[in-house]
């Protein structure tokens, strides 16, 4: 019965997708902490307004990470960027030993994996991440299991 956040949402969804249309390889446009800060605050309301806090929350779980990674930097002394190093080849190296964000491990993985990372790869694994855990929240919620 609150068909405003699907509206909402829906809109919001349309403004993001044509930024990702323009932010795709090679980036023509590039979000700031504006578009960041945001779009977060709209998603926090759109969640409390529709009263799916759990959801969420689960969605989230990426950020989460994020932030367990960065605290580990601080105490490390690290105050880290969010970027991997680009060789002669165009294959990414992690900017520090040890893994202080989300995309650093992404790109130890993907190394792991491949014996190389690019930043096509590292992007892709990034939002296949997401997509899974929001295809993984999304049916935990249909089904009542959170």
């Amino acid at each position: 019965g609150i068909y405003y956040i699907t509206y909402t949402s829906s809109i919001m969804a349309a403004a993001l997708l044509a930024f990702l249309y323009y932010n795709w390889l090679p980036a023509k446009v590039f979000p700031g902490n504006s578009l960041t800060y945001g779009v977060g605050a709209y998603y926090a309301s759109l969640v409390i307004l529709g009263n799916f806090e759990r959801f969420g929350l689960i969605l989230f779980t990426l950020y989460f990470i994020e932030l367990l990674l960065f605290i580990r930097g601080l105490l490390n002394g690290v105050y880290k960027e969010n970027y991997g190093i680009p060789n002669e080849k165009g294959e990414l190296q992690p900017p520090y030993n040890k893994a202080y964000s989300v995309t650093h491990l992404t790109i130890i993985l993907i190394k792991k994996i491949k014996g190389q990372a690019t930043e096509r790869d590292v992007v892709l694994t990034i939002m296949g991440i997401q997509v899974l855990i929001g295809l993984i929240t999304l049916y935990t919620a249909l089904y009542k299991i959170i």
